[in-house]
């Protein structure tokens, strides 16, 4: 059973829409994991988010592991399965008995269960492992399923948790500027209420008059405020962020490096990223900054060969109406066509083998223009078949 080009369109939409940071979850899933060990009494679990290119493990039991390359997985058939995948002898399945895991790692027994949202995307798995060949029991099975959807669960719940989070900021940030806003209008109407007061019999009709028109044109002033509060759609803005969905260029930078390192110096590649020194400190929103850098990094690092360089440069400029943040990833790789560059940008969609033989999926660069285009920003691709490729991206950057 095979995924569609759409379907997968949507699977691998519908996980960049939970917004994660893969590396921050762990901590929230490996009680789950220790409970999937316990429950199949095998030494490894794990909890895995599947995108374009890579497996991200957000929960662990047994072993330790973070990013790995989607086509060395088992778990890539496991998403394309309805309630489980069982393999009861990996050395058996030409799908995998040449796989590291098989013959260094000695692994031969797997289970797993897709992590499906409640929209029916298979967004990952729930998987466990055992050295030794096995039988898991009906009840053990169903358990196993089980607990895959209290996976899910506790991921809707962390969703719905920050759009709460964000909304209440907004409407505290919202509830400071009106104040501020309408302060000075009602106190004018105040003002000219209490000259008319205080002088009585005394006042001029003439200038009650004018300061009437004075009092209405305030009052308009609140009516329009009021209106256009009522019609905003507001942005996220440092503002109303909270500090731990703000980055920096060197933040972005260390995570980038961090994600992405061992997969280069697995392949041989040299990685360079390189910042604007000017602004390498100034705070912006994290955003879905991770799903935009990782696929375009990982499609780079896919279709360079041994030996060649892949370079992310990222630059935060100030300009109006909004600052930009620019993100480019060029490398020395295989290059393409105009013609494939052209379907690109219309939004093709075609599966390519990298460098070192990894399967293509063809979506990667179609979600990030997806992306992209939610912020408001711009794509653009050059590549000369045999020299490379660069990609650039432009987001804007709302502040105050």
């Amino acid at each position: 059973m095979n995924l569609s080009a759409q379907t997968e369109m949507e699977r691998i939409k519908a996980l960049a829409d939970y917004n994660l940071s893969y590396d921050e979850l762990k901590s929230q899933f490996n009680d789950l994991t220790l409970l999937a060990s316990q429950i199949a009494a095998t030494p490894i679990s794990l909890v895995n988010l599947i995108d374009a290119y890579n497996l991200w493990t957000i929960g662990a039991q047994g072993i330790d592991l973070s990013i790995t390359d989607r086509e060395e997985t088992v778990c890539q058939y496991t998403i394309q399965e309805p309630e489980s995948l069982e393999v009861e002898n990996l050395a058996d399945d030409p799908r995998f008995s040449q796989r590291g895991y098989v013959t260094n790692g000695g692994l031969r027994y797997y289970f797993g269960v897709p992590l499906i949202t409640p929209e029916g995307h298979a967004i990952g798995s729930l998987c466990i492992f055992d050295s030794q060949m096995r039988h898991l029991s009906v009840d053990q099975k169903s358990m196993l399923k089980t607990l895959g959807e209290t996976i899910v669960y506790r991921l809707e719940s962390i969703k719905q948790i920050e759009l709460l989070k964000t909304k209440n900021r907004k409407l505290e940030n919202e509830k400071r500027m009106v104040a501020h806003d309408i302060r000075g209008p009602v106190s004018g109407i105040i003002g000219l209420a209490k000259v008319v007061t205080e002088q009585g019999e005394d006042n001029d009709m003439e200038e009650v008059l004018e300061f009437m028109k004075l009092i209405e044109q305030s009052g308009n002033s609140v009516l329009e405020l009021a209106s256009d509060i009522l019609n905003s759609d507001s942005q996220a803005t440092p503002a109303n962020v909270a500090p731990e969905h703000l980055t920096n260029l060197i933040g972005l930078k260390d995570k980038v490096a961090h994600l992405f390192t061992p997969r280069v110096k697995d392949k041989g590649i040299d990685f360079q990223i390189n910042l604007s020194p000017d602004t390498n400190l100034v705070p912006f929103a994290k955003g879905k900054l991770q799903q935009i850098i990782g696929n375009l990094v990982s499609n780079a690092i896919k279709f360079t060969p041994v030996g060649g360089r892949v370079t992310l440069n990222m630059d935060y400029k100030y300009a109006e109406p909004h600052p930009l943040l620019e993100l480019s990833v060029i490398d020395t790789g295989v290059g393409m066509s105009a013609e494939k560059v052209n379907e690109i940008l219309n939004g093709g969609l075609q599966s390519t083998t990298g460098t070192s033989g990894e399967i293509g999926y063809g979506l990667g660069l179609g979600l990030v223009k997806q992306l992209v285009a939610e912020y408001g920003g711009h794509f653009a691709l050059t590549s000369l078949q045999g020299s490379g490729s660069a990609f650039k991206v432009t987001l804007p950057m709302p502040v105050n």
